[in-house]
């Protein structure tokens, strides 16, 4: 029985993926070249996800004519606490929540959208930025 497990073995045997020559055969998830998040590993550097990661933005779009901050904050309220927000009134607008916390951020994405002053207006995390750095 052990020479025909011993048989068997020897014919299904691969060589590792570390040993065979690039290009020859399918990425597997986890193989450093294929960009993947792998085995609940960091995101490759080629990989935007870390730039959504843990936002606590939300990018809100198109907005009405004649939009306020306050009013922008009021509707927002209701995902969580909000700490700034910021309008762009030119063509085309759109505005940008930040609360204190990114499920509050991830909560208001869920949504999709929501009827803003009479448009529908649509939801999307914003991107985690980098501080501003003091000099």
């Amino acid at each position: 029985r052990q020479q025909l497990l011993d048989g068997y073995i020897g014919q299904k045997s691969k060589a590792p993926a570390a040993s065979r020559p690039p290009g020859s055969g399918k990425r597997r998830k986890g193989d450093s070249q294929s960009g993947h998040l792998g085995g609940g590993g960091k995101p490759q550097p080629d990989s935007k996800t870390h730039l959504y990661r843990r936002s606590c933005t939300v990018k809100v779009q198109p907005l009405p004519a004649g939009t306020t901050k306050e009013a922008l904050t009021a509707a927002f309220e209701q995902f969580g606490a909000v700490e700034s927000v910021a309008i762009n009134s030119e063509e085309p607008t759109y505005g940008y929540v930040n609360f204190d916390a990114p499920m509050a951020a991830r909560s208001a994405k869920l949504t999709g959208q929501i009827d803003f002053m009479g448009t529908a207006v649509q939801i999307r995390l914003g991107k985690r930025r980098k501080p501003p750095t003091v000099e």
